[in-house]
């Protein structure tokens, strides 16, 4: 009976020591992918805002968005990086925006360590399981003469024009400074004061017109009201000599 008993103790510590091990390995992969392991938490978030800023980079510098963790490795801009959970990152560009919007997406283990990596990072969407990081194309030199810029760009001054015609569809300009101009064609002008050089129009009406020359269809304003003037003078010698009533 002792020979049968210590049988039974060897096989009860087998199957004792396999439970503990198994114990011990799930413990372990939780452990790894657990928000409260500090250490791995700080690596994740460190990885991932360099996955982020070598992102921007690229984009900035080639103008294209990358496509993989691998392409920024392969080109120098990433080094080696650890993936929170040890799950990969994909690359997707979205299509309501004109690809100018790259989300990073990686899928989590649970909808609970989804949520708690959003409050870590900024510009972060959860759904369920999935997160992404949202980052928008940068403005570089080599693309920026695509956009109106509210500032002025001393360095690079050509900035500061446009090179095609604007069309406000009927909208208004307002609150504008001064309008320098070649030419101007418009069905309608409200203005305190306008210096204009050559001003050809249908139909003026003004209070107050103070001009150096003004032309109409039949000639000079000037010419005309000169020529008045000596026909004035002569009607007015005319009749004050006798001959004219």
């Amino acid at each position: 009976m002792m020979k049968i008993r210590g049988g039974y103790i060897l096989f009860e510590l087998i199957i004792a020591l396999a439970l503990i091990g198994s114990a011990l390995l799930l413990f372990g992969q939780w452990l790894s992918r657990s928000p409260t392991n500090l250490g791995g938490q700080a690596k994740w978030l460190a990885d991932t805002e360099v996955l982020m800023e070598a992102t921007r980079q690229y984009w900035f510098q080639t103008g294209v968005a990358p496509e993989s963790v691998e392409q920024l490795q392969a080109t120098g801009y990433l080094p080696t990086i650890q993936s929170p959970w040890g799950r990969p990152w994909s690359f997707n560009a979205t299509n309501n925006v004109n690809s100018r919007l790259l989300a990073l997406q990686i899928q989590a283990p649970s909808v609970g360590e989804a949520q708690w990596l959003k409050t870590q990072l900024s510009s972060v969407v959860v759904q369920h399981h999935t997160v992404s990081l949202m980052i928008w194309q940068p403005i570089s030199d080599i693309h920026a003469a695509r956009y109106v810029h509210r500032v002025p760009r001393t360095d690079i001054p050509e900035l500061n024009q446009l090179a095609t015609h604007l069309d406000f569809s009927a909208h208004d300009i307002r609150q504008v400074g001064t309008v320098e101009a070649t030419d101007i064609t418009v069905d309608q002008v409200q203005a305190d004061r306008m210096l204009v050089r050559n001003l050809t129009g249908t139909w003026l009406t003004a209070e107050h017109i103070e001009t150096q020359t003004f032309n109409t269809l039949d000639g000079s304003y000037y010419t005309l009201r000169n020529q008045l003037q000596q026909l004035q003078q002569l009607w007015d010698q005319c009749v004050a000599n006798g001959g004219c009533r």
